[in-house]
């Protein structure tokens, strides 16, 4: 990614737009089966739409392969650029958002399972070898290669047609794609320095009690005290890891919350900005503007001035990243 590319991007992921809105903790999402925890879609994000999540986490691993234009990534720290043909995984428990770029539109494929969605007693030291490897936060596999792609496309045939016993061959799919990714996971140079389990472990405390309570007054002290470290050091791990400050975050992660609730209930507006943390409407209003680009009612006007289809996505995206509880 270039200069331009990555100044763009970062005017975009400060100017994020209505769907993007979500619990840093696990997925609650409609799985395959309960006891077959594996989640597919197949969507669409229009070249006048634009998506911006915040940093979120799940206990799911994630696959995202992309048919048509670019989706950005932010990965830890990283910005990443994931093009037509290239498929990338995200570990488990690795704090990413994800957006669409700005500019053109984008097709790709996602799918969510939990590490042992199929349940394989003698490959589970593989697994949690895979899982607890702070080395491998993620891998982006290039367009010359067909590693997940037949098993992708395969996965999400079955889950639309549901044919007698399907849920065979899903399997079957999914094994084959941990053996893929375990076997890069291997090969894989991991001569990087990784972040400390500790300081991720204490981070996704301190997301996990955000999350919970961003509805109230919370002040730098508290989040430090979730977290069991002191002020200086919770400032240090959230630079760090997510290169913001604990007040940026959470400022962000409610004006994301009450961006879902504008456009997918009819709570007014001042119920909104309270029931999300803002005291004073007036000032909610004033950095609703200035993240989004518009103000509340804007934004609710446009969303429902979308047709069917763009609803559709819409809402698709924001159900699945709403709605997270520690399981």
């Amino acid at each position: 990614m270039n200069r331009t590319e990555e100044k763009s991007f970062e005017k975009f992921l400060k100017a994020a737009s209505s769907s993007g809105q979500n619990n840093m903790v696990n997925l609650s999402v409609t799985y395959l089966h309960p006891d077959l925890e594996i989640y597919l879609a197949d969507r669409t994000l229009p070249a006048e739409t634009d998506l911006c999540l915040n940093m979120h986490y799940h206990d799911d691993f994630e696959w995202c392969r992309v048919l048509e234009g670019t989706v950005y990534f932010r990965i830890l720290r990283k910005t990443i650029a994931v093009s037509a043909g290239e498929t990338l995984f995200i570990n488990s428990k690795v704090p990413h958002c994800f957006c669409g770029t700005k500019d053109c539109g984008s097709h790709y494929e996602i799918m969510l399972g939990k590490p042992h969605a199929v349940s394989s007693g003698f490959l589970n030291d593989e697994i949690d070898g895979l899982v607890h490897d702070d080395r491998f936060p993620f891998h982006v596999a290039q367009p010359v290669s067909q590693v997940y792609s037949e098993d992708l496309e395969q996965m999400l045939k079955l889950s639309e047609q549901k044919p007698p016993e399907y849920e065979f061959e899903v399997a079957a799919c999914w094994l084959k794609m941990l053996r893929q990714i375990i076997r890069i996971q291997k090969n894989e140079d991991t001569a990087s320095e990784p972040i400390r389990n500790h300081d991720m472990d204490v981070l996704r405390e301190m997301l996990s009690f955000i999350g919970e309570n961003y509805s109230s007054d919370l002040d730098l002290d508290e989040i430090a005290r979730a977290g069991r470290i002191s002020r200086s050091k919770c400032t240090k791990i959230f630079r760090a890891i997510l290169n913001i400050s604990p007040s940026e975050f959470v400022q962000r992660y409610r004006l994301k919350q009450a961006a879902g609730l504008i456009a997918n209930t009819d709570l007014r507006i001042s119920e909104i900005s309270s029931s999300c943390g803002f005291n004073q409407q007036s000032y909610f209003n004033r950095v609703f503007l200035r993240q989004f680009g518009i103000t509340p009612l804007e934004m609710r006007k446009q969303y429902r001035s979308m047709d069917s289809a763009r609803r559709a996505d819409f809402a698709d995206d924001v159900a699945d990243n709403q709605q997270h509880a520690d399981r």
